[in-house]
């Protein structure tokens, strides 16, 4: 297994952002999953555009979440706006060995990203079984993440870079906030949440921050060129576990 894919946390992000990379990626006509944080107008409309975009949840499990109190809320609240949801990004990567557990026992999930091996060769899914369903758990690791590159100590922006064609699965996980401030350095960002506000970005208010060389956009953008024009065929993380489970030998 060898594709690349596009994921998105939404992160609280303005629909205004959400809009400009959702209309990116169906001008394309490439597939993506989305990791909802909450419920908007354009969150909404993401979830008519079944044909090329999977909604999965993004609970924010940490103290202080604005997702609930609990877990069980946490669950309820972003299930309330996904009810048909099967994937599922913890934000922050938050994970248990009994939260695993209760992904699939108690919120009917299907698939889980929340492990990130960075940049790593050979990456592939693999599956939980418990005794009490017969229902199948895949985890998904992804292999790169927007706001990691930006804290290295050298920045790569370019996929024509060796490192974002090694061997394997590779999963990348952008952010819409990243992409349209076209982010490589991670001082923007921290500008935009202080002076304007992640959830109140559009293109006026980040003008004069946004970076016009290599980032963040320019990335996304040629990793939907090379999926149209080499791999020829885009996945959701849903599609890409259906199709290991289909090629493995299961017990």
């Amino acid at each position: 297994m060898n594709a690349h894919v596009l994921t998105f946390d939404i992160d609280w992000v303005s629909d205004w952002a959400i809009r400009r990379v959702a209309n990116l990626l169906e001008d394309a006509g490439v597939k993506a999953t989305w990791f909802v944080t909450h419920d908007s107008p354009q969150i909404r409309e993401l979830r008519k555009r079944s044909r090329n975009f999977e909604i999965g949840i993004h609970p924010n499990l940490l103290p202080g979440s604005s997702q609930g109190k609990t877990e069980e809320e946490i669950f309820e609240t972003l299930l309330k706006i996904v009810p048909e949801a099967k994937v599922v990004r913890t934000h922050g990567l938050v994970f248990s060995n009994a939260l695993m557990k209760r992904l699939t026992l108690k919120y009917s999930l299907d698939v889980d990203s929340s492990v990130l091996l960075f940049e790593s060769a050979n990456i592939e899914p693999h599956i939980r079984y418990y005794k009490e369903t017969r229902r199948q758990f895949v985890r998904i690791p992804y292999f790169w993440e927007d706001s990691i590159e930006i804290l290295k100590q050298f920045v790569t922006f370019d996929f024509t870079d060796p490192k974002y064609h090694v061997p394997g699965l590779k999963v990348y996980d952008f952010h819409p906030i990243h992409v349209v401030l076209n982010t490589n350095e991670i001082h923007s960002y921290n500008w935009v949440k202080s002076n304007v506000g992640v959830g109140k970005v559009d293109e006026k208010s980040i003008a004069s921050i946004r970076n016009d060389h290599l980032g963040a956009e320019t990335m996304l953008k040629q990793v939907i060129k090379y999926i149209k024009e080499t791999q020829g065929k885009s996945y959701t993380l849903s599609e890409i576990a259906r199709a290991w489970l289909e090629r493995r030998e299961l017990p």
